[in-house]
């Protein structure tokens, strides 16, 4: 959420790798990856705690150039919260059109 492209400190040459807790559009790693890159540092990747899974943010890192590892996604947490009684499957299919396509109002609509 600040504004810093790059937190810490970072020297021409260096190996970094960005640490995410939360990767939705990707476009917050994407500038920290591009300002590092532009620092002269070499990124091997950006790691998170949970992704969404949106196809904005595999775009995004693909047309950078970055890979994007993380230790769980939307997918799984819907997966759990259906075995759990918390969603239907239904819920799980209007949650994940949501996830592809944000800005497209269909998601809102029942997936029968």
């Amino acid at each position: 959420g600040r504004t810093n492209r790059i937190e810490g400190r970072c020297e021409a040459g260096q190996k970094v790798v960005v640490v995410e807790d939360l990767i939705s559009t990707a476009m917050s790693s994407a500038q920290s990856a591009v300002a590092l890159q532009e620092a002269g540092c070499e990124v091997l990747g950006v790691i998170s705690i949970f992704t969404y899974g949106m196809q904005a943010a595999a775009d995004t890192m693909a047309e950078i150039g970055v890979p994007v590892e993380s230790l769980t996604d939307l997918s799984t947490l819907l997966d759990v919260a259906l075995e759990m009684g918390f969603i239907d499957e239904r819920g799980k299919k209007q949650v994940l059109r949501f996830a592809q396509n944000p800005k497209d109002p269909s998601w809102q609509e029942d997936p029968q």
